[in-house]
């Protein structure tokens, strides 16, 4: 019996002994699996940041890529630099989806899908580099795009063409939550510099075209009007104004109101007042400013013009409205974009110049109705004029239309033979359409003037 004990007792010890080995084995293995894990953790780019180019330990500097791993499948992209035409400072920061693709050389290539794009907009490089709130944050109109692409290796990443990214530990920027960074830079910058929202301003000139102004967040639509020089000189000549819709961001910071425009190809109409307001025009063009500002001083309820572009021609003041509320800047929101667009509602004045006059077969010897070589009589060159306010209807004059009259150029030793001379009867000034098919002003005894932009209307 006593042999029968010893034999369970040492079974009971011989079992307890690899039970113990069993689980020191295990306990060795989930070691050395963590281990493994860890390795793995310190090599991954997960929760790290890498840029291009680092000034020392300033970050950010100009020119450089900053790649925040947020996790396997997303990444933080910026890129900063500086726009050449306003010097203004900025930053591009994009919530990238990525897919992994295998190389033949055991690394990694970062297939991008999709992202959003952000600008955050500084007013210096030491406003940026010092983390300040950005005078203005929007969202970007296109997406990040990379020339290149980035490889991954471990805990290595550098751009194909062989530049190295070097891994950023002091980027004092907290992209592991993109979307609550996003939203919280955004309430901040609306709060400090976006303060004229629900407010618009006017000019209240008389006979002018509207020019007026409302602000939405930090948004503003800006029906501009200014009033176009190109006619100066001619007595006669009426006020002209150029006329659009102007959009995009803005920034008060003290009594300094900076608009960003948003877009350089605006539609720009060129009229008379009373043409522009009942939405007609005579010549379109486009506003051509690129990332371009406009800058009022803004002294009480009162913006004044401080500095913008030469494409920007207004110069009057603008007075804000007695009310607060956003009815100004919706009923010029519906000016912007769809079928009442002011884009559409405006239609190009036919004057019917280009087109033979039902009369140019008709015999009759009445000067006054024959037609030049381009099928327009007189009294449809007076007509043009009258439409242009170059004469009044009240206005006594003469066509003549010999053809055989002979006016120097002022400014040059070319001449020009008169198709039609129109002339006041109790003046010595006269217009004169030329057999180059344009149009000049002159005075008796004087070389006569080339009136280009008028010339550009007749030939439209």
């Amino acid at each position: 019996m006593k042999r029968i004990i010893n034999v369970v007792g040492t079974i009971l010890t011989l079992g307890m002994l690899l039970m113990g080995c069993s689980t020191n084995n295990a306990s060795s293995k989930t070691q050395s699996s963590n281990t493994e894990k860890t390795t793995t953790n310190k090599s991954s780019v997960i929760g790290k940041t890498y840029a291009t180019k680092v000034e020392g330990e300033s970050i950010p500097s100009t020119g450089a890529y900053y790649f925040y791993f947020q996790d396997k499948s997303h990444l933080v992209m910026s890129f900063v630099g500086q726009y050449p035409s306003n010097k203004m400072w900025y930053k591009l920061i994009s919530k990238v989806r990525y897919e992994k693709i295998p190389t033949d050389n055991k690394d990694y290539s970062l297939k991008i899908k999709s992202s959003d794009t952000f600008d955050e907009i500084y007013s210096s490089k030491e406003h940026l580099e010092n983390k300040d709130i950005p005078i203005l944050f929007k969202k970007h109109s296109h997406s990040f795009v990379l020339s290149t692409s980035v490889i991954i290796n471990k805990d290595k990443v550098r751009f194909e063409d062989g530049n190295s990214l070097y891994q950023v530990k002091n980027l004092d920027v907290n992209y592991s939550n993109f979307d609550s960074y996003v939203d919280s830079i955004a309430k901040k910058s609306m709060k400090k510099y976006a303060k004229l929202s629900k407010y618009s301003f006017g000019s209240p000139s008389p006979g002018h075209p509207e020019n007026s102004i409302a602000f939405k967040g930090n948004k503003y639509i800006w029906k501009y009007s200014g009033e176009n020089y190109e006619m100066e000189g001619a007595a006669t000549s009426p006020s002209r104004y150029d006329m659009g819709i102007i959009t995009g961001t803005y920034a008060l910071i003290g009594n300094k109101l900076t608009l960003y425009l948003e877009d350089s190809n605006v539609p720009i109409y060129l009229g008379l007042a009373d043409e522009l307001e009942n939405n007609t025009y005579t010549r379109k063009s486009s506003l051509g400013i690129e990332k371009g500002i406009v800058v009022f001083k803004k002294t009480g309820k009162i913006l004044h013009l401080d500095s913008a572009p030469d494409q920007i021609l207004q110069d009057e003041n603008m007075i804000q409205n007695s009310y607060k509320d956003l009815s100004n800047y919706n009923r010029l929101a519906k000016l912007v974009s769809g079928s009442n667009s002011l884009d559409n509602k405006m239609k190009k004045i036919d004057y019917g110049l280009s087109e033979s006059s039902d009369d140019t077969e008709d015999d009759s010897d009445d000067s006054d109705s024959e037609t030049s070589n381009d099928g327009i009589t007189g009294e449809q060159f007076v007509d043009f004029l009258k439409s242009r306010g170059e004469l009044q209807s009240s206005d006594d004059y003469s066509i003549d239309d010999s053809n055989d009259n002979v006016y120097r150029i002022d400014d040059s030793d070319e001449t020009v033979e008169a198709v039609y001379v129109v002339k006041w009867a109790d003046g010595d000034d006269y217009f004169i359409l030329g057999d180059d098919n344009r149009i000049y002003f002159g005075e008796d005894g004087e070389p006569i003037s080339y009136l280009q932009e008028l010339t550009e209307v007749f030939n439209l």
